[in-house]
């Protein structure tokens, strides 16, 4: 019987992930490919490393054979020699490169310098402080791009504040010592988003991978203070609209329900695999005992009751919100479109005609995005409810 042992991989790398339970978690990086795994598949790797090296000859057949059937029903294909390496699945549906891996080692040589505990707390407080003030305070300007030079100064700003997004995410990599991939942009389900490669910065502690999870909202941050200063000294709708949408897009990226920011936070700082999953599966689990639906009962963990809890009371703040906006635009939209129509029938040059339709467009892109938001967390809601944990796939 064939008992010779499939050898490991000579470019494994092996490191510590943490510690759970009194028991080590290790990282198995294999090119950009990541496993996580327990002590025993570790001692495994080890043992047949071992093996290997000193050729053992006794007991071969009874040793080598349940050593060999152990290292194949634990191990993936490609944790050995000659066999294909199982390529990350893209996120995304198609994705292009912004900023490649040099010129971004560039940038965040200089901007790592803000990863820094003290500046931050400086720069959050001064946040949470004029922020809110600037949103509750402010004209109640119209949200609307009405002219070119509306939607010239728009557009840069708002996609600059993804780019600085990323940058924050990619800094606090490079500030801990691991190198970022690049920036670009792709198309994940059906949103447009930008993304940086930090997969090395599953290299670090817990610790280190929470603040390179938030360090993208902290930079969204400073640049917001920037906008507010701004919008206090000469008030306007575009910075005004732009000071929203952003707020509202950083919310979005805290939201729980896909794998944002504040998913990977909560995960990476309470070391919790398969958070997503989890989540869903209890709050599944304890709305169908309302409808008295027998369903398994999964983790019960306080961190899972508590995030669970939190992503309810998170959706309901967003429908609130997103509903208080559309509600607002419920006499504004009806008295722009009467506007529209009168300006767009009175008016004689085609090259007029066209500014006037563009200008009735721009001014309602920013509700049809308020409105696709809330239909969007209304869905999330009810699939929370009403939709079986069998009929949903979860986290892979």
């Amino acid at each position: 019987m064939d008992c010779s042992i499939p050898k490991i991989r000579e470019d494994i790398e092996i490191s510590l992930f943490d510690k759970v339970k009194e028991k080590n978690r290790y990282l198995v990086s294999i090119d950009s490919k990541n496993y996580l795994v327990s002590e025993e598949v570790i001692g495994l790797i080890n043992r047949a490393k071992s093996y290997q090296l000193n050729n053992e000859k006794t007991n071969e057949n009874r040793d080598g054979e349940n050593l060999k059937e152990k290292l194949e029903k634990n191990l993936p294909n490609c944790f050995f020699e000659n066999q294909p390496i199982d390529k990350p699945r893209p996120p995304f549906i198609i994705s292009v490169e912004l900023i490649s891996q040099n010129s971004l080692q560039k940038i965040t040589d200089l901007l790592k310098g803000l990863v820094n505990k003290r500046l931050a707390i400086l720069i959050l407080t001064v946040f949470c402080l004029l922020h809110p003030m600037v949103l509750y305070s402010t004209p109640q300007l119209e949200y609307s791009l009405t002219s070119w030079y509306a939607w010239l100064i728009f557009i840069p700003l708002f996609i600059l504040s993804f780019v600085i997004h990323e940058l924050g995410h990619a800094s606090s990599c490079a500030k801990f010592g691991q190198k970022p991939g690049g920036i670009g942009f792709g198309l994940y389900l059906i949103f447009p988003a930008f993304y940086t490669d930090v997969t090395n910065a599953w290299k670090l502690n817990k610790k280190h991978r929470a603040i390179v999870d938030i360090s993208g909202l902290y930079f969204q941050s400073l640049y917001l203070i920037i906008i507010d200063i701004l919008i206090l000294s000469s008030p306007s709708a575009t910075l005004i609209t732009l000071s929203h949408l952003i707020s509202i897009t950083m919310l979005h990226t805290i939201n729980p329900f896909f794998k944002f920011d504040g998913y990977w936070f909560m995960s990476d700082l309470s070391g919790t695999v398969n958070l997503h999953k989890k989540v869903k599966q209890t709050i599944q689990y304890y709305s169908t005992i309302t409808f008295k639906k027998n369903l398994k009962k999964p983790d019960t963990s306080f961190l899972i009751i508590t995030y669970s809890i939190c992503m309810l009371l998170f959706t309901c703040f967003m429908i609130y919100l997103l509903g208080q906006l559309v509600s607002a635009y419920q006499v504004s939209i009806p008295t722009s479109y009467i506007a529209f129509v009168k300006e767009f029938s009175l008016s004689e040059s085609i090259l007029t005609k066209l500014e006037i339709l563009l200008s009735f467009i721009g001014s309602l892109l920013f509700p049809m995005l308020i409105l696709c938001g809330l239909l969007f967390y209304c869905f999330k809601m009810y699939s929370c409810f009403f939709i079986c944990p069998e009929n949903k796939d979860g986290d892979k």
